[in-house]
Order: C-alpha cells, then sequence, then structure tokens
C-alpha cells in the first residue's frame, strides 16, 4: 500500500500472526522486492489496486522475476487483461464482468444465484434473498463505459429483453 494512513488503520482482528507492512509503490520492481518477492517463502502475488497500470507493473514484474508464482491480479480493461494474460498472470479479476454475469444468473436463473451468494456468504446466511430483476421488458442502460459494455454484452441476446443504452459522449 502507498498510503500510511490506510496501513496505519489496518487491523486484522483475532490473527495472532504479526504481518509485515511496507508503504511504497508496489508497481516499482525495487518495492515489491523489499516486499518479499524474492524471498523462498512467497508463495503468490495479488495485485488488487484500483490501478489498472500499477497491476500491470506488479504482474508483470512478479512474472518476470518469479515466473513460478501465482499471480491474481484486478483488472477492469480488456486490453489490459490481454497484456498480463500474455506474461502468463494466472488469475484475471474483472469486477465489471464478475456483476454482468451476475446480473445476467439473476435473470435466467435467481435459484442458482440465490444458492450461490448463500453458499459464499459466510457473513450472514439467514440474510440470503433472491435477486428478482424484470425477466422481460425494456430495460434502459444509462452509460456504455467498461460496465455498461459488460452489462450490454451479457443482456443483448436475452430473449425477452430488450435493450436501449443512453450515453452522453458515444
Amino acid at each position: 500500500e502507498y498510503r500510511q494512513e490506510r496501513i496505519n488503520v489496518l487491523t486484522i482482528e483475532n490473527y495472532p500472526v504479526y504481518i509485515p507492512t511496507l508503504c511504497a509503490d508496489a508497481s516499482k520492481p525495487i518495492h515489491l522486492v523489499e516486499g518479499g518477492l524474492k524471498n523462498i517463502n512467497c508463495a503468490g502475488v495479488v495485485a488488487i489496486t484500483d490501478d489498472n497500470l500499477a497491476n500491470l507493473h506488479i504482474s508483470i514484474t512478479a512474472k518476470l522475476l518469479r515466473p513460478e508464482l501465482i499471480v491474481i491480479s484486478r483488472v477492469d480493461s480488456h486490453e489490459v487483461a490481454a497484456n498480463m494474460d500474455s506474461f502468463g498472470t494466472n488469475y484475471l479479476i474483472n469486477p465489471f464482468d464478475i456483476f454482468a454475469r451476475k446480473l445476467h444468473t439473476a435473470i435466467h436463473t435467481p435459484d442458482l444465484l440465490l444458492l450461490q451468494e448463500c453458499l459464499t456468504n459466510s457473513l450472514n446466511i439467514e440474510s440470503c434473498e433472491a435477486l428478482s430483476p424484470p425477466q422481460q421488458g425494456l430495460w434502459v442502460l444509462c452509460g456504455y463505459g467498461r460496465f455498461g459494455k459488460a452489462i450490454y454484452e451479457q443482456l443483448k441476446d436475452v430473449d425477452n429483453i430488450k435493450l436501449v443504452v443512453i450515453e452522453a459522449i458515444p
């Protein structure tokens, strides 16, 4: 983490093991090495900043210096994802695509989504309620950026749903 104030408030409840922290820009290779990338006990790297290019640099550096490591990276651009993939990043997590797939599942098979959510929600199993979006009719999709495109791709071929896209800057 490059913001010291975020490190200062980091607490892991009920976890008695000391976890070292480093306030630095992880997209710089020297800081990844300082953080333990070359340590024999390093088992993997998780790049989940809110910056695609930082995550790209982290993923590439990790794979070039330690190709055997598991690298997991957050990315919300298909172009950047392709670049990460070309360097062997093991897992690419696109939050927009994940949400779009969940919405698609909620429309087609809401009970399946409910089951998935209940099985993966360790916080409160009693709060599992089905998401019931309209399964037919007109949907107005406001915004056609990366998120809007992901939603559009999941819903464009759904029977009984008509999409209208509103975008200020087409």
